[in-house]
């Protein structure tokens, strides 16, 4: 055999494969479209919409020849320790509002504390989420980065597993200046505490796979109910003009090591299952990926060993939060207009976020960070590195 009919035959059965691959992509289903019509006129259940009020800053090493480099671990609790430090030395200032409204006081715990969170975020191909202002996302927690992509990997190891599987969106985002942001959020949690379920009617157990929970989000049902997130979601997106028909896409997976400390405070507005949590204050170190090299990754190692792809970019970030279990209830009573406690004790709330945000930042300062005001939500993040 010559050398031209011998390599001749390699090179028609590579195109005979190529051509196979591709009547295989082409026949292979495409995503469902999100029903977006029939979403936004049904009955959903999981945990109500509520108002998020958060401020948000970006973080950066005052020395310039450390921007580039990638913060460890140990400099993230090393950051965040010092943080906490500076809010117990503050705890009995008399400065605080919400202590005069309440009389009681604000307390936190012995110890920061570490989450590992995977966010799948899902949009249309002409991005109709970001250009609204909104998202939607699968969020898994752990309690180490190592078991993030163990969990997709190793399926049979309870070791890798994530501890908390839920579905968000937020939407009507508003920024109010000075960091300050809002907007609604939903969630359908899948653990006793939340509704629809219950220690009585259980949810699906771990490992909670994303490709099968992806479906989930794309249909905007939970065994044949509508779910808060999503009827949220396309209430907001049909006020907008945005199109029947188009199905949501992983766009964007960001994976972030979150070192995290809270105040806490008794009060008569307290709900869910930290009813004394006020304010929480979170240092993330996000990692950005691809949305669609991120699937095919997951469709690929559920088959055979695969290394995962590399991250796009990576963010550094604070954020100071007022909690939902003590803000959905003032809000509520607020809404109501009879009870005058509810309005004090929400201005004094909102007096109280500012002045953590101030300590918050001194703090990081005093540490070698500088801030800068963030006008973008994660996910317009994440859409920019990716752009």
């Amino acid at each position: 055999m010559t050398w031209l009919r011998r390599h001749g035959l390699l090179v028609g059965f590579a195109l005979a494969l190529a051509a196979i691959f591709a009547l295989a992509l082409r026949s292979a289903p495409s995503a469902p479209p999100f029903p977006l019509a029939e979403l936004a006129r049904a009955d959903a259940v999981g945990t109500p919409p509520r108002l998020e009020r958060e401020f948000k800053f970006g973080l950066e090493p005052v020395d310039p020849a450390a921007r580039a480099e990638r913060p460890s671990d140990a400099a993230l609790a090393a950051l965040i320790q010092g943080v906490h430090d500076s809010l117990a030395r503050a705890m009995a200032s008399p400065e605080w509002r919400m202590p005069a409204v309440v009389g009681s006081h604000y307390y936190g715990p012995p110890a920061p504390m570490v989450i590992v969170v995977r966010d799948v975020y899902l949009d249309t191909a002409a991005e109709d989420l970001r250009r609204h202002a909104a998202c939607y996302r699968l969020r898994y927690r752990f309690y180490e980065l190592a078991h993030v992509h163990g969990h997709d990997a190793r399926m049979d190891d309870q070791g890798s597993w994530p501890y908390r599987c839920e579905i968000q969106s937020k939407v009507d985002r508003r920024e109010l200046g000075g960091a300050l942001s809002e907007c609604i959020e939903s969630r359908f949690e899948y653990r006793v505490e939340s509704a629809p379920f219950s220690r009585e009617s259980p949810p699906p157990p771990p490992p909670w796979p994303v490709l099968d929970y992806l479906e989930v989000m794309r249909t905007g049902r939970h065994a044949g109910h509508a779910i808060t997130p999503a009827t949220s979601l396309a209430r907001s997106l049909s006020t907008r003009g945005v199109p029947e028909g188009a199905p949501l896409v992983a766009h964007s997976v960001v994976i972030t090591t979150r070192q995290r400390t809270h105040l806490e405070i008794q009060t008569p507005y307290g709900s869910g299952p930290n009813p004394t949590q006020a304010f929480i204050v979170s240092l993330d170190r996000s990692d950005v990926y691809e949305g669609g090299d991120y699937v095919r990754y997951l469709e690929r190692v559920r088959r055979r060993k695969t290394p995962p792809p590399t991250p796009r970019g990576t963010f550094l970030e604070v954020e100071i939060e007022f909690e939902r279990n003590v803000s959905t209830r003032i809000d509520e009573a607020c809404a109501k207009g009879d009870d005058p406690l509810a309005l004090r004790a929400r201005d004094a709330l909102h007096a109280d976020q500012a002045r953590i945000g101030r300590l918050v930042l001194a703090a990081f300062a005093a540490q070698g960070l500088r801030h800068t005001e963030k006008d973008a939500s994660k996910y317009e993040q994440t859409c920019r590195i990716l752009d």
